[in-house]
């Protein structure tokens, strides 16, 4: 009993595909059909030699010529260069250029692994020997200065201990920013504007020796100033 409705089953299956087969043969059939309808329209269709060309027809041919030849050169161009062993080779330079390549890479590695060599001062120009020795007249100059002016501040200063009055004197002419005749001045004060003098410079030495004065022996300078110690005041 079910082998027969299996049988059954696939009874009714062969003829629904037999159904769908003859649908499908139908549809071929008509494109089939439509299909050699439009080959002998095409039979029966004039040949394009025998129509007439118009006025343009010429001029197109004229200038294609031209350009087919065009075309021509460069496909045997475009051959010759498919045919090389390397397409687009290295020129006859480039054996030399890559020699001279690798000498410049040496050279520069060498250079690399050399210890740097300290460059020699640079040479002084012409001018340069005026300009020292000027520099060096000037220094001395400016030494002679700086002694001629110690000497002077210590004759001052023992002035204006000596004579009261004198020394009133000197006092107008002290300026404002303390500076000036009369003054006592600390060494900080003469390395500041002089520089170092005095006993540095070897001047006091000088002095002491250059000395002609009849008044008893001073005490030793401080600082480069002569100081005497006060007098008593004349009696009457």
């Amino acid at each position: 009993m079910n082998d027969l409705v299996a049988l059954r089953a696939k009874h009714d299956e062969n003829i629904a595909n037999l159904d769908v087969a003859k649908t499908s043969l139908a549809d071929v059939s008509h494109e089939l059909a439509k299909a050699k309808h439009e080959l002998e329209l095409v039979k029966d269709a004039p040949i394009v030699s025998d129509v007439l060309e118009c006025d343009e027809c010429p001029i197109f041919k004229s200038d294609l010529a031209p350009l087919q030849s065009k075309f021509a050169t460069v496909v045997c161009e475009l051959e010759e260069m498919k045919s090389r062993p390397v397409l687009l080779g290295a020129c006859k330079l480039c054996p030399m250029l890559r020699s001279e390549l690798d000498e410049k890479n040496t050279l520069i590695k060498s250079l690399g692994k050399t210890k740097v060599v300290e460059s020699s001062p640079p040479i002084d120009c012409h001018v340069c020997p005026g300009l020292i020795s000027d520099l060096d007249n000037l220094a001395v100059e400016k030494a002679n200065l700086e002694n001629e002016n110690t000497y002077l501040r210590a004759i001052l200063s023992w002035v204006s201990s000596s004579e009261p009055q004198l020394g009133m004197m000197i006092k107008q002419f002290k300026r404002g920013d303390d500076f000036g005749v009369s003054y006592t001045y600390t060494k900080s004060d003469f390395d500041k504007l002089y520089g170092k003098i005095g006993k540095a410079a070897g001047v006091l030495s000088t002095l002491n020796t250059a000395s002609t004065s009849t008044q008893p022996s001073l005490v030793d300078p401080v600082d480069g100033v002569l100081k005497e110690p006060q007098k008593a005041p004349p009696q009457k």
